[in-house]
């Protein structure tokens, strides 16, 4: 498969290299004004449990980047892993661009079909990483990925492209998680983010935060605390969410590195 991968941020740029290592052809797009930042040679340390038990991985990699997106391109996929803040960029570089490419968006959002309506529609399928790590300077990526991602079930995606998205996780032994209520399940997410945040800051870091049991334990009290935003929004406490969490966390001790949840 032919596959586009939008920016080369922590999360993405760790499943981009585990399609790759099961076959697939892999370009990161970087726009032009982000050139500097960025050199073709990648170094990634990573924590591996898709078996259930950690495989640390320790490999330099060379990246092939392209700073404009062809307009006759045969890309297979387009894969976005991006902060919430870039969406809005990224579906305006992407507009007529998308050809018949299926869009995999694997991040959060407020409102993911809104947030896309100038894309195909019946192109696009939202997903959501069980992932996190950081960078070490310009070229060297520390993270870690589950077993598991999610697939939300919102979109007009044809069965076919869904199936698509689904074989190329599984080939690569991940397993997928179906998640319905994909909204609620986002802002969750979002709440869980504030819970979490709260604590960094008291901390005065994420490995802080790791390192204290009585912080972790405030996680769940914080949580508590915005039961009446959920029901505002007629939302209730999602489990999957603390799942996630203590899936992620339990994989990050040993990493002095900024954290993306």
């Amino acid at each position: 498969m032919n596959i586009l991968v939008i920016g080369r941020g922590v999360i993405s740029t760790q499943y981009a290299w585990i399609f790759k290592e099961n076959g697939n052809n892999i370009d990161f797009y970087i726009r032009s004004e982000s050139i500097d930042k960025y050199t073709r040679m990648l170094n990634l340390q990573l924590d591996d449990w898709r078996k259930r038990k950690s495989k640390k991985i320790n490999v330099s990699w060379e990246t092939n980047l392209i700073y404009e997106i062809p307009q006759n391109h045969n890309y297979d996929l387009i894969f976005v892993s991006v902060n919430i803040e870039q969406i809005s960029s990224v579906v305006k570089t992407l507009n007529n661009k998308v050809n018949k490419a299926t869009v995999l968006f694997f991040n959060n959002f407020w409102d993911p079909i809104k947030q896309t309506e100038i894309l195909p529609q019946s192109q696009l399928i939202f997903g959501f990483p069980v992932a996190g790590g950081g960078t070490v300077g310009i070229n060297t990526i520390n993270g870690a990925f589950s077993s598991i991602i999610i697939i939300g079930d919102i979109g007009m995606a044809s069965k076919e492209r869904v199936q698509q998205v689904y074989t190329l996780f599984e080939q690569a032994e991940f397993s997928v998680k179906r998640q319905t209520n994909f909204k609620k399940f986002l802002l969750n997410h979002f709440l869980l983010n504030v819970a979490v945040e709260i604590e960094v800051l008291k901390e005065g870091s994420f490995i802080g935060l790791m390192d204290s049991i009585d912080a972790l334990g405030n996680i769940s009290i914080n949580l508590r605390q915005l039961k009446p935003i959920m029901k505002e929004r007629g939302m209730s406490y999602d489990a999957l969410n603390t799942l996630l969490f203590n899936d992620i966390t339990k994989n990050y001790r040993d990493y002095n590195v900024q954290v993306y949840l």
